[in-house]
């Protein structure tokens, strides 16, 4: 069972730090909150290689969520398979990053204790996402990651265009939320259950049936929901507007939610739901000129960028659409891969960016990026390093990926 420690210790710290901060000295918390990061990385890549060497899916069923529905039955539970891992591998290291990052960059902040319960909250149910056994687990640490997400972008409350668009991001949010709730309900109506191990390998077994309209399969009325959440989620064309604005907050926020895990979750829940996709006459297709039509527009959008941080935001939904292009073409090996890749390189260009805007007094724009009080040269470094695997330049990480596509 130690295993749950992984989502169990980061809501403590969370709680701990935001309503117990005061009886601790910030330099105490931080050590606290070292202390049980390394634990959580450690932790996490023993059962990562105890997997890869054994190959075993792990499975824990606790109690029934809604005993009261006669024909349903939903466990509370968790679901550590391959996809898992990687995803918790992920979230914990950039999580770990992150707030070493933002003790630095915020050191002069008031709140910092705040800004790092916060992060806290958010790996908590970015944590609690991944590692759910059924829909309904999913959908409470879906709406969870967008709440925090609110109070992230709109940590410095005082100004009024962070406070604007984090209302952006919860209402746009909000069309994904109901897509999600949406094709959770018609699944328990199809199914009658909501844990992955049931009603996905069902999928193939599906009798074709009109159940709910009668101009298209079932196949493809379910996959529209489904693939409607993982669009606003992961801020593809036309519900895209949000993640620019959300550029407002903190950088170690935009590193964290808006590149590395909350954005991935659409992508996320496409790949775990995969099977759905696969029987669906149009969702696949719909994917492919869905995603390649997002990922040129998102480059386009970021020629045209004058802030920092939007250059790399947009090519974040670039970078996603090439995400739903490869679930077009039912490549999701090579997703996967992209997706560990792409939370990376993006961390390191949106903290390195970060680096530049502190040093430049707060001043975002790209035509006012010139101080003589400091070096660029490592910086820069790193985002040439950054870009060359954005790019897909040889022997780079992006390479490996892009290359399935070109040769």
């Amino acid at each position: 069972m130690l295993i749950l420690a992984l989502v169990l210790i980061p809501i403590f710290l969370a709680f701990l730090g935001l309503f117990w901060g005061f009886y601790f000295s910030l330099i105490g918390f931080i050590r606290l909150l070292f202390f049980f990061q390394i634990f959580f990385l450690i932790l996490a890549l023993s059962y990562f290689f105890f997997f890869i060497i054994n190959l075993e899916i792990i499975t824990y069923s606790f109690f029934d969520w809604l005993p009261f529905l006669v024909n349903f039955s939903i466990k509370f539970g968790f679901l550590f398979d391959f996809l898992t891992w990687l995803m918790l591998f992920i979230i914990l290291l950039i999580s770990f990053a992150v707030q070493v990052y933002s003790i630095g960059y915020l050191k002069e902040d008031p709140f910092l204790l705040r800004f790092l319960s916060y992060l806290n909250f958010f790996t908590f149910f970015m944590l609690f996402l991944v590692i759910s056994n059924n829909l309904l687990q999913a959908f409470l640490g879906w709406e969870g990651v967008g709440l925090v997400s609110f109070l992230l972008i709109n940590f410095w409350h005082m100004r009024v265009f962070a406070f604007k668009s984090a209302l952006k991001a919860v209402f746009l949010n909000k069309f994904g939320d109901l897509a999600f709730l949406i094709f959770l309900i018609l699944i328990l109506k199809k199914l009658g259950s909501l844990e992955y191990l049931v009603w996905l390998p069902l999928c193939f077994f599906w009798q074709e049936a009109d159940f709910l309209v009668f101009f298209c399969s079932d196949f493809d009325f379910l996959a529209f929901f489904l693939i409607l959440a993982a669009i606003v989620k992961s801020a593809q064309f036309g519900l895209h507007l949000w993640l620019p604005d959300a550029m407002e907050g903190p950088t170690p926020v935009s590193a964290l939610l808006h590149a590395a895990t909350m954005v991935t979750a659409g992508v996320f829940l496409l790949l775990r739901c995969s099977a759905l996709l696969e029987v669906s006459k149009i969702a696949l297709l719909f994917l492919f000129y869905f995603g390649l039509f997002t990922m040129l527009l998102g480059g386009l959008l970021a020629l045209g960028a004058l802030d920092f941080k939007k250059v790399v935001a947009y090519s974040t939904c670039s970078q996603l659409g090439l995400m739903f292009f490869s679930c077009g073409l039912s490549q999701y090996n090579e997703v996967i891969f992209h997706l560990i890749n792409h939370a990376f390189f993006k961390a390191l260009l949106f903290l390195s960016v970060g680096l530049i805007i502190h040093n430049l007094k707060e001043s975002q724009d790209l035509f006012n990026s010139t101080n003589e009080s400091f070096s660029l040269d490592t910086i820069i470094s790193l985002m040439i390093l950054g870009s060359t695997a954005i790019v897909g330049l040889p022997l780079a990480s992006g390479f490996f990926f892009k290359r399935y596509y070109f040769f």
